[in-house]
């Protein structure tokens, strides 16, 4: 069995910009000062629960590897971060950093809605790309990892690639996607037996 602990990083000064700004994968954004305390109380919450992943995986970003660091110094385990940019946010290309009334017009939130697994920013990513490149990742660990007893993976990533993740693991309706929430520094856990495939155990536990 395996167990893939999908971690979204903690709060980035990104989170104070979407509102506003596109966002996507902004590899720069750093943690907040109340991101570094969410990492950590992470770590701490995890090392509280008996976990000791046998492997952790992050994206190649600053506010994955700076969430996955301090979440690692408070488990208190000496790891070895597999860093990957199979992690990352959605891309949304030539929109990134641009304000969303100027992109995100009426018109396009139209055509988005009528496609919304194929729906991409010019040069960026669609939903179905991102859970293609996260299902991947994932299904390749589970096939190099013996499974005959229980492994811990940590894979930290973003908001929106978990959820395209989540969506190729239960197949749910492109619809539902988005109405997954997924916290800063929060858990969903899914477990992979062999003999049945994929069971959930938690979602955005925060």
């Amino acid at each position: 069995m395996i167990d893939f602990y999908l971690i979204r990083h903690a709060e980035a000064e990104l989170s104070f910009k979407i509102a506003e700004l596109v966002g996507g994968r902004c590899i720069d954004s750093m943690l907040t000062e109340r991101g570094v305390l969410q990492a950590r109380a992470l770590g701490r919450r995890l090392r509280d629960e008996g976990v000791k992943f046998d492997e952790v995986h992050a994206g190649n970003c600053t506010r994955h590897l700076d969430s996955t660091i301090l979440m690692c110094e408070e488990i208190g385990f000496p790891y070895s971060i597999i860093v990957t940019d199979a992690l990352l946010e959605l891309s949304q290309g030539e929109w990134e950093g641009k304000r969303k009334k100027k992109t995100f017009t009426k018109e396009i939130e139209l055509i988005q809605r009528s496609n919304l697994l194929d729906f991409k920013a010019p040069g960026g990513e669609s939903p179905r790309d991102v859970e293609y490149r996260m299902m991947t990742y994932l299904l390749g660990i589970k096939d190099r990892i013996d499974d005959d007893s229980l492994k811990k993976v940590g894979i930290i990533s973003s908001a929106n690639a978990i959820r395209h993740a989540i969506r190729g693991i239960d197949m749910s309706p492109p619809s539902e996607t988005w109405k997954i929430s997924i916290n800063h520094a929060s858990i969903s856990q899914f477990r992979y037996k062999r003999e049945i495939g994929w069971e959930t155990l938690r979602i955005n536990s925060y």
